[in-house]
């Protein structure tokens, strides 16, 4: 009897996770609420590139730094590209929590260059769920700010292990601090 309730057991825990990621396993395609979609995921050394394809009908490119720190970008041919300042940037799970790093770039993109600034917070370690599965998530606070005065602050619940961005709630302030626009978005499958 304590030999099937095992078994019972362990075939319920393992039809829990059917259908979701493994520890560490990055995934091919991620579905967003909104109906993004990401694919052509590719993580290579402290790199991590990806296609996003917007509900709108555009085609999103970028490469990036961990998962967060942008390096380049391109949405429908109009390219930008960041020249962080340090020689290297911290990884997410690296810091420590309740305290801002503050990381400065130049952006250099068309119709004209600024300054860019990016401070970052951990605020806790977690998990969300993506449908019915649960990743570990690092809730983080992101805000940037250009040398025009364009300002977002982010709440970004960010995967550590795939350095996905699973959902974030985001605000856009234009150069007089009036409120540009408030978007959501959150993973809901991921294979």
């Amino acid at each position: 009897m304590r030999i099937l309730a095992a078994v019972l057991a362990l075939l319920v825990a393992g039809s829990a996770g059917a259908g979701c990621l493994a520890p560490g396993q990055m995934p091919e395609r991620v579905t967003f609420a909104d109906g993004d979609v990401m694919d052509q995921i590719s993580r290579e050394g402290d790199r991590l590139g990806s296609t996003r394809h917007l509900a709108g009908g555009l085609t999103a490119y970028s490469e990036t730094i961990f998962g967060l720190c942008p390096l380049q970008s391109s949405v429908e041919g109009m390219a930008s590209v960041y020249r962080w300042k340090a020689k290297s940037l911290p990884a997410p799970q690296d810091l420590p929590v309740g305290k801002p790093q503050k990381l400065k770039a130049e952006w250099l993109r068309e119709g004209g260059n600024a300054r860019f600034t990016m401070t970052v917070t951990l605020i806790e370690t977690g998990a969300v769920m993506v449908g019915s599965c649960s990743y570990p998530a690092l809730h983080l606070t992101v805000e940037t700010k250009d040398s025009y005065g364009v300002r977002s602050v982010n709440d970004t619940w960010f995967d550590p292990d795939r350095w996905i961005v699973w959902a974030t709630s985001r605000k856009v302030f234009n150069s007089r601090g009036g409120l540009e626009g408030a978007f959501e978005t959150k993973a809901v499958a991921a294979k």
